[in-house]
C-alpha cells in the first residue's frame, strides 16, 4: 500500500509541476493520518488522485518535531507530553522579551515569581531557542529535596559546569516551597554572577519563587546586586492576561483534540468563565485542566473542572502563605478580613498583637509592606491596602484547615486571635462578622461562640450575627444560643431576624425561648405578620 502511495505522490506532484520530485517528501496513508496527534495533523496536506487520498506533510514541520525530539533528550525528558510541545503550545508572558534580553546581555537571568506561573516552562523555551542556535543544553533539576541539594552544589562549583556554547539552567536552588538555607551559597552568588561573565559564551538561568528569592536575597553575605539580574513573572501584573489565557488553553486544547473544543457553544462557556482573573488563573491550571476534560462534553462538568482547578492553585498559594514567618501570616491575615483595610489602622492593630502574641524577631510593619508590595499586595490611594489577585484571598479556607479538617494551628495562634482582637473594634465589627458567618465551621468553637456574643452586642455587626445564628442554629450550644437570641432580640434591626429563626426551628426550642418568640410577637404587629407568612 505505501509503495501504491509514493507512485501516486509521484504521478501527482509531475502532473503539478511538470517535474518529479527531487527533495525529500514525506507522505502517509489515511490509516496512518489517522494516528497523528492533532498538531502533526495540521502539517499535513490531503491530496487526491485518481481516485486515490493520502497525505503529503510539510517536511521542515517534522523536521522541526524531530529537532524537539532530540532536544528532549538533551535535557532529559525523553516522551515528554508536556515539553514535547514547546515550539507549538508555549505562550511567552509580557516580560518574555525582557528576559531573553537580560540573557543575552548579562548571560544569567534569575526568573521569579508566582508559583505555578511558568518560570520552568520559560526556562525550557529559553533552553530550546538557544539549543536551536547550536548551544548544548543542560537541566539540573530540583525537583526534590535531595535534587535541590545537589543543584546548590552545582551552583557553587559552577565553573564545573561552565562551558562556551552551552546554556545551563538550575531548577530552584535555593528551595521549592520555602528558603532553603546555604551558607557558602549566599557568600559566593557576587563570584558566582562573576564567573559566569568571566567564560565566553556561555549561559544561565536560574528559577525561584518570589517569596524564597526574597529571602535569599534578605540572607546573603555578597554585595552583589542581584536585582539587576532578576526578572519577575507574577499574578500580579498579571504576566498572563486574559488573551494569553485564552492562547494557552486554545493552544493545549487543540493538541489534545479536547471534545469540548469541537462545540462551539462549550468552548465559548469555557472562555467566557476564565474572564474571571479568579478561574483558571496561572499556565499551570489551564493545563491541568484540559487534561482533566478531554473527554467532557457537559458544561456542568466543564464548570465543575475550571472550580477544582483553581482551588488546586489557591491551595499552592496557601501552602506559600504557611511557609511564611509568624509576623509576615499575621500582616497577610489583615487582607483576609478586609476587601480594602487602612493602613494606619492595620498597623496599629498589628502593634498591638506582635506584643500580645509574643512575636520573636517579628519585623516592623511598614518593612512587610515594602516586602509584599512588588507582589501579593497593591497599594490604593496611599491608604488602604488589598490582595493584588483574587485567588489570595481565596486561599483563606485553605490556610485556616489542615488535612482531614483539623483546625490549623495558623487558625489557632494568628488568625483566631486577630478576629478577637478586631472584634472589639467597632470599625472592624462588621467584617470580622462577615468572615465569622463565612468560615463558621472553619473556626474553633469557643473562639467563634467568642465573636458571636461579642459582635452581638454591636449595631454594625448585629445583622450578620443574626444571620451566623440562623444558618449554623444546630451547630450553636443552646446557652449560647439562647443568649445570642436574647441580646439580638433587643435590638429592632435584627428582632425580625431572630422571629425568623425561632419560627423556623420551633420544635427545637427549649421553652424560654418560645416565650421569648411570643413575647416578640406581641411587641410589634409586623414581626407577627412576618411569623405568619412562614
Amino acid at each position: 500500500m505505501l509503495k501504491r502511495i509514493i507512485n501516486y505522490y509521484h504521478k501527482w506532484y509531475k502532473k503539478r509541476y511538470n517535474e518529479s520530485p527531487k527533495s525529500t517528501f514525506i507522505v502517509f496513508t489515511k490509516s496512518a493520518y489517522n494516528d497523528l496527534e492533532p498538531l502533526d495533523k495540521k502539517i499535513c496536506k490531503e491530496i487526491k488522485y485518481q481516485n486515490v487520498r493520502f497525505f503529503a506533510a510539510d517536511v521542515n514541520k517534522f523536521w522541526e518535531r524531530g529537532k524537539v525530539l532530540e532536544f528532549l533528550e538533551k535535557i532529559g525528558r525523553s516522551g515528554s507530553k508536556r515539553y514535547g510541545r514547546i515550539n507549538d503550545v508555549y505562550v511567552p508572558p509580557i516580560e518574555y522579551d525582557d528576559i531573553k534580553r537580560t540573557l543575552e546581555e548579562k548571560r544569567i537571568v534569575f526568573i521569579t515569581g508566582t508559583p505555578e506561573y511558568g518560570k520552568t516552562y520559560t526556562a525550557v523555551r529559553l533552553m530550546w531557542e538557544y539549543f536551536n542556535k547550536g548551544y548544548e543544553p543542560r537541566w539540573i533539576r530540583g525537583g526534590e529535596e535531595r535534587e535541590r541539594i545537589w543543584v546548590r552544589e552545582k551552583l557553587v562549583d559552577i565553573k564545573s559546569e561552565l562551558k562556551p556554547r552551552h546554556i545551563v539552567y538550575f531548577e530552584d536552588p535555593f528551595g521549592k516551597t520555602k528558603y532553603e538555607s546555604r551558607e557558602d551559597l549566599e557568600r559566593e552568588i557576587g563570584t558566582i554572577i562573576n564567573s559566569i561573565q568571566q567564560v565566553e559564551d556561555v549561559y544561565v538561568i536560574i528559577t525561584s519563587r518570589e517569596e524564597v528569592f526574597k529571602e535569599f536575597e534578605k540572607e546573603k553575605l555578597s554585595a552583589s546586586e542581584l536585582r539587576a539580574f532578576e526578572k519577575r513573572m507574577n499574578i500580579k501584573k498579571p504576566s498572563y492576561d486574559y488573551e494569553r489565557r485564552k492562547e494557552i488553553l486554545l493552544k493545549w486544547a487543540e493538541n489534545e483534540n479536547c471534545r469540548w473544543l469541537r462545540n462551539e457553544r462549550l468552548k465559548n462557556l469555557v472562555l467566557g468563565v476564565i474572564k474571571d482573573e479568579g478561574n483558571l488563573p496561572t499556565p499551570l491550571a489551564i493545563h491541568d485542566f484540559v487534561i482533566a476534560t478531554i473527554d467532557i462534553e457537559e458544561g456542568y462538568e466543564l464548570r465543575e473542572e475550571i472550580k477544582k482547578k483553581s482551588e488546586e492553585t489557591e491551595k499552592n498559594l496557601a501552602r506559600e502563605i504557611k511557609n511564611m514567618s509568624d509576623d509576615k501570616i499575621l500582616f497577610l491575615s489583615f487582607l483576609f478580613i478586609f476587601n480594602y483595610f487602612d493602613i494606619d489602622f492595620a498597623k496599629a492593630t498589628y502593634q498591638e498583637l506582635v506584643k500580645e502574641l509574643g512575636l520573636k524577631d517579628a519585623w516592623e510593619f511598614d518593612r512587610l509592606l515594602n516586602w509584599f508590595k512588588d507582589d501579593k499586595i497593591e497599594i490604593v490611594d496611599n491608604k488602604y491596602i488589598r490582595f493584588s489577585h483574587p485567588s489570595y484571598s481565596q486561599s483563606l479556607k485553605h490556610i485556616l484547615i489542615e488535612g482531614a479538617g483539623y483546625i490549623s494551628q495558623i487558625n489557632k495562634k494568628i488568625f483566631s486571635n486577630l478576629l478577637l482582637k478586631l472584634a472589639e473594634k467597632d470599625e472592624a465589627a462588621w467584617d470580622v462578622a462577615r468572615i465569622v458567618g463565612d468560615n463558621f465551621n472553619e473556626l474553633p468553637e469557643k473562639v467563634r461562640n467568642k465573636l458571636l456574643l461579642k459582635l452581638a452586642e454591636k449595631d454594625e455587626a448585629a445583622q450578620d450575627v443574626a444571620w451566623a445564628v440562623a444558618h449554623n442554629f444546630d451547630k450553636l450550644p443552646g446557652e449560647v444560643r439562647n443568649e445570642l437570641l436574647l441580646k439580638l432580640a433587643e435590638k429592632k434591626e435584627t428582632a425580625g431576624t431572630v422571629v425568623w429563626v425561632l419560627a423556623h426551628n420551633l420544635n427545637d426550642l427549649p421553652e424560654e425561648a418560645r416565650d421569648l418568640l411570643f413575647k416578640l410577637t406581641e411587641k410589634e404587629e409586623e414581626l407577627l405578620g412576618m411569623l405568619y407568612g412562614f
